[in-house]
């Protein structure tokens, strides 16, 4: 039990009981049998001492009683508390609204398990300087283990350190030997990449010229004018059966160059035959069709092209392409690219420019990773800073 607990830190009268003085220590024994006996022949033994042996009896008394308090039994704990109440043993009016003074002592003689009785002033006074020349002690060997043990901290977090900076070196190293592979590797992916580009424009190409041969001549219908920059309604085109079995049911897209806009080209979506009586009529092999009716609509016709409302497109161009039919047993036949080979057409430019963007890294790299395996070398080189690298491959 503390008296820190139980007892106020008001201290009305300490002064009377620090001003007694002079005399030899008492030999009175204290008798801790209970609160009354304990207060009295406390009292009687430092009869005659000065304040500050007087303030070391009463935190001898202290240290003894915690000393023999079970669950107060810690390694030096209560050194300090004693040193810091000694005061309040000192003082008859101490005490609080919840405990008298009395309550505490009798719990400090009934707790202390006989420690405190036969003790002298000189015992109790004897007891503080071998304790707290102990707690000296005690609080040297804390620090020093203290300090030990961030010593071996600081000595691991080193090892550690300069142990991830090898590591970080290796792996630096390795980035820049892998360099040069890399450049090849990047080298070859391009050659791969125009190898299959130019398969793919060849195929396109081809089916291109396939689907134009089976489209003739395209003329504008009277239905087709423009309103605004728009132009929408009729084509008539030629359909040409370059094939070996009867064809029907044409569907055809139309490019439209406008006027004074070379190689700007609008493209309408491909459509089927808009009058419904030449469906489902078929086309002999090597037979050339009379001009049908196919529906057309460009959006964004720039303005040099035919004017408002207009009816005759002279100076427009248009071209017709085949790129669907169906045969006399219904079955369809698609003139247009497989999924592959349009995909390969797609993607052919955002595959260069990650090659480029690949070897621009590399070329990063190279002044880069140089500098990061010097900086490593730095007595405060952090292993965890890398240089940030783009992908060296494409």
């Amino acid at each position: 039990m503390r008296l820190r607990t139980l007892l106020s830190t008001t201290l009305i009268g300490a002064a009377l009981a620090f001003s007694a003085c002079g005399g030899g220590a008492s030999k009175v024994k204290i008798d801790a049998t209970d609160a009354v006996t304990l207060d009295g022949t406390f009292r009687e033994s430092i009869e005659g001492l000065g304040q500050a042996d007087q303030m070391k009896a009463a935190a001898g008394l202290l240290m003894l009683a915690y000393a023999g308090t079970g669950d107060d039994n810690r390694p030096m704990d209560y050194v300090e508390e004693a040193k810091e109440e000694a005061f309040f043993l000192l003082d008859a009016n101490s005490g609080n609204v919840f405990q008298s003074r009395g309550a505490v002592l009798n719990e400090i003689a009934k707790e202390s398990n006989g420690v405190l009785d036969g003790k002298t002033a000189q015992d109790l006074i004897d007891h503080y300087n071998i304790t707290t020349g102990q707690y000296d002690e005690y609080l040297k060997d804390q620090e020093e283990a203290e300090a030990t043990k961030k010593a071996q901290k600081a000595a691991a977090a080193e090892t550690a350190r300069m142990s991830a900076l090898g590591a970080r070196r290796d792996e630096l190293k390795k980035m820049q030997a892998e360099l040069s592979d890399a450049v090849s590797a990047n080298k070859a992916k391009r050659s791969a990449l125009k190898k299959a580009r130019d398969a793919a424009a060849a195929k396109r190409d081809a089916l291109q010229n396939k689907q134009k041969s089976m489209a003739g001549n395209v003329t504008p219908a009277n239905t087709l004018s423009r309103s605004g920059a728009n132009i929408r309604g009729h084509v008539q085109v030629i359909i040409i059966n370059k094939t070996d079995t009867p064809i029907m049911n044409p569907v055809v897209k139309v490019v439209m160059t406008p006027k004074g806009q070379a190689g700007n080209t609008l493209t309408s979506k491909a459509a089927g035959l808009y009058k419904s009586e030449f469906k489902g009529k078929p086309l002999a092999p090597g037979a050339s069709s009379e001009p049908l009716d196919f529906p057309v609509s460009y959006k964004g016709v720039p303005e040099s092209s035919s004017s408002q409302g207009r009816k005759v497109f002279s100076g427009d161009k248009f071209e017709a392409y085949l790129v669907g039919y169906q045969r006399p047993d219904k079955s369809k036949v698609s003139l247009t690219l497989d999924a592959e080979t349009q995909s390969i057409l797609n993607n052919y430019e955002a595959a260069v420019a990650k090659c480029s963007a690949a070897d621009k890294a590399i070329a990063n790299a190279k002044t880069s990773i140089p500098a990061a395996i010097k900086a490593l070398d730095a007595p405060d080189a952090d292993p965890k800073k890398m240089p940030k690298l783009g992908s060296t491959r494409c």
